[in-house]
This record gives structure tokens, sequence and C-alpha cells, in this order.
């Protein structure tokens, strides 16, 4: 059965986007297996590592980086619900979604 994360791409007080997010796996889960992943589960610095895992492959993450990068293993898609600001996503899912794990060798 495919497997599907639904993300909610907002960590601020009083959102809405996890009610929406909830809805969206309720569905989801009609035709697949679906898990939610709260981006507040998984506060991760910005961006203080040396460089990108695109150039640094070797690099060993941080731990909550790395926190985050198990969760996302084993999904076949990605739902992300998040709010619009200032005609971006929010911060903290560029910041998630920014991150990549190490190439396998």
């Amino acid at each position: 059965m495919t497997k599907i994360a639904v993300i909610i791409g907002s960590t601020r007080e009083g959102r809405s986007t996890d009610k929406l997010a909830k809805w969206v796996a309720a569905e989801a889960a009609k035709v697949a297996e679906v898990e939610t992943l709260d981006l507040r589960d998984y506060p991760m610095p910005f961006y203080e590592e040396a460089g990108s895992a695109r150039y640094m492959p070797d690099r060993k993450a941080p731990a909550p980086i790395q926190k985050w990068l198990d969760a996302l293993t084993g999904f076949d898609a990605f739902i992300i619900v998040t709010p619009e600001y200032n005609r971006s996503m929010t911060g903290v899912l560029k910041n998630a979604i920014g991150r990549r794990r190490p190439r396998d060798r």
C-alpha cells in the first residue's frame, strides 16, 4: 500500500493548519497509509551547518536534523499543508525542505 506523509508546515501558536491537515490525512487514508508529521515535533536550527548535503555528501547531520531526515524515510509521497506568508511558504518549512539526506555511497 502507498505510504503518504502529511506535513504540517507551520509552528505558530493558534495555527489553523493542523485542523486542515487532519482533514487531508483522513481523506488520504481512504486510499493510502497515512502518517502526519508536525514540524513542531522536529525543531531544527536554521542552517548552522558548514554547507549543504549537496556539496558535503559525507557530512554527519546534527541530531535534530537527523531526527527529521529519519522521519521522512519510507514514504512514497508527501502532502504539505501550510499557510502562505508574504507570498511564500513558512520559514520553518523552507528550513525543513532544504535538509536532505547525505547521498548513499
